[in-house]
């Protein structure tokens, strides 16, 4: 598939603006119908990685176990195991952050919200 191959260019060169655009175009258009739609959501996944963005993270792993984006039951499996670690990445890393804010402001109250 020619567009995903464009996408790979600007992916491959640190063009995250353009590569994200037309990764999700494509996953959006190739959900289930084609497995690039699964190679464009792990690029996109990779993406938010490669910018610290971790709300992008997050928002790609919901939205895969969501729409369960494949075109086959083993890119359905992999899909499900990468967005659950995702998440529970994500999980651990805000609660380190919290306690970390905690931690500076040492505070009860501050540990306290952390704890949450």
């Amino acid at each position: 598939m020619f567009a995903y191959q464009v996408a790979q260019a600007h992916f491959r060169y640190g063009n995250w603006p353009e590569a994200r655009r037309r990764l999700q175009e494509i996953y959006e258009h190739f959900c289930t119908a084609h497995e690039v739609g699964n190679l464009a959501w792990h690029d996109l996944v990779n993406i938010a990685g490669a910018t610290n963005d971790l709300n992008e993270a997050e928002r790609l792993a919901a939205l895969q176990t969501q729409r369960n984006c494949a075109a086959s039951d083993e890119q359905r499996q992999t899909g499900r195991e990468v967005g659950t670690k995702i998440l529970v990445s994500a999980r651990f890393r805000r609660a380190m952050e919290s306690f970390a804010e905690a931690s500076r402001s040492n505070t009860q109250q501050g540990y306290q919200q952390a704890a949450q």
